[in-house]
């Protein structure tokens, strides 16, 4: 387990892991509907690739979600044991962390299949800490539904809570997501009956395409 020493004085991080799952055949997919048209990265014809990348820029937004201020937001670009955290009372929610400028670069003929966000990280005491208000934006304001963690982080080890929607990206490009302006964005919410604390060590996307 990775160990990481907080302002709030936290240590070794659990996992939680959200996914949004595109149709599984997506007849209608436009080929190279999503990479730049001088992309150095070879499409290998009947073969599927999974790259994952983290956000190069991180922001705190106070429209999308609570008011409760993150210390060191910009720490979740990297799976690092340095972390971003934030105290919540009972009910209380995070403002949103915004990170984008993934730096993908995809195949000029290539097929979005899947995307996956995955967010690393742990409470503190009593595992009532949960992610709410996921969602991705695209770089024209279009934004996916936002969604909540079915579960909570589980306090001290490892947990891993998966998405999977069919309708989530519908009309989402390859192109869009290869984009500086491509965001995703979540909060933290405590549903418990205790102050706790939440730590982010980062969070990842994963887009996986095909090669027609």
């Amino acid at each position: 387990m990775r160990v990481v020493l907080l302002v709030f004085g936290l240590a070794q991080f659990g996992c939680g892991r959200v996914g949004y799952d595109a149709q599984a055949g997506l007849a209608d997919a436009e080929p190279g509907s999503g990479a730049g048209a001088d992309s150095a990265v070879t499409c290998i014809p009947g073969t599927a690739e999974k790259p994952e990348m983290f956000p190069t820029v991180v922001v705190e937004n106070f429209d999308l979600a609570g008011g409760r201020t993150w210390a060191n937001p910009d720490n979740i670009g990297a799976t690092d044991d340095v972390a971003s955290g934030v105290s919540l009372a009972p009910d209380e929610m995070s403002t949103a962390l915004v990170g984008s400028d993934f730096g993908f670069d995809f195949p000029a003929t290539a097929e979005l299949a899947n995307v996956t966000i995955e967010i690393v990280g742990k409470t503190s005491l009593y595992g009532d800490i949960s992610p709410v208000r996921m969602h991705w934006i695209a770089p024209d304001g279009r934004a996916s539904p936002m969604q909540s963690s079915a579960s909570y982080p589980t306090v001290g080890r490892t947990s891993h809570n998966y998405w999977n929607d069919a309708d989530e990206l519908i009309g989402l490009t390859l192109a869009e997501v290869e984009s500086a302006d491509f965001r995703v964005a979540f909060a933290m919410q405590n549903f418990g009956t205790r102050s706790d604390i939440v730590s982010i060590d980062s969070v990842k996307l994963e887009v996986q395409y095909r090669c027609p």
